[in-house]
């Protein structure tokens, strides 16, 4: 009658599988962390369209020679940094292709300084309980070293093949059984076939009995 509290009605409940749950994706999160952190590969989330990043890894900035939080900031600067002889070819895939799980580019990569980044960049969608796609992840790769070496490989096997071709004598490259695996112009005329011919043949079965 006079307002007072009559008693109190108290209501409990056990949280425990909800703390449990939270204390899980807290500690799943901070593997995931540790892991993207220490890779040397670029680890990035973003929406379906990329038009925001939920996560880039650390080593962004030592790819593409800019902070995370401009990509953060500006979505679109990782395109922007693109050779633009790679550009038209990256978007046209990137809008095509990453939904589908089959994005797998190479391009070149302008830093600030100027300098040059190959980079392989893969791309897989994560869909939800509907299967729409609502997140793209994305792994890029400093491929440089690698192309700089297959560079060079090339350029030396030009210039070994010109070598040979230009010879006066006959060149001849055996693997360990004695086959012959390759052979310049003027070892055609000694033996007087085509590579074709002797290539995968053993060289002592060319030469003649008599010089063996």
């Amino acid at each position: 009658l006079n307002n007072q509290p009559a008693g109190l009605l108290s209501v409990v409940r056990d949280i425990t599988e909800r703390k449990q749950a939270q204390e899980a994706i807290k500690a799943s999160d901070e593997r995931f962390r540790q892991l993207a952190n220490h890779i040397r590969e670029v680890f990035l989330i973003s929406n379906a369209d990329k038009s925001k990043f939920i996560y880039v890894s650390p080593a962004y900035e030592e790819i593409w020679g800019q902070s995370c939080k401009s990509l953060y900031d500006s979505p679109g600067s990782w395109f922007e940094a693109i050779h633009p002889d790679d550009r038209k070819r990256v978007l046209e895939h990137t809008v095509t292709k990453q939904v589908t799980g089959e994005y797998d580019e190479i391009f070149r990569v302008i830093r600030p300084d100027g300098s040059i980044r190959w980079v392989q960049d893969r791309a897989f969608p994560i869909r939800d309980a509907a299967g729409e796609v609502y997140r793209i992840v994305g792994i890029a790769d400093d491929t440089t070293k690698r192309k700089q070496a297959w560079d060079a490989l090339g350029e030396s096997e030009a210039r070994k093949r010109a070598i040979m071709q230009a010879a006066l004598d006959g060149i001849i490259t055996i693997d360990h059984e004695g086959r012959m695996i390759e052979l310049n112009s003027a070892a055609e005329k000694i033996f007087a076939h085509s590579q074709s011919k002797l290539i995968g043949e053993n060289m002592m079965e060319v030469v003649p009995t008599s010089f063996r």
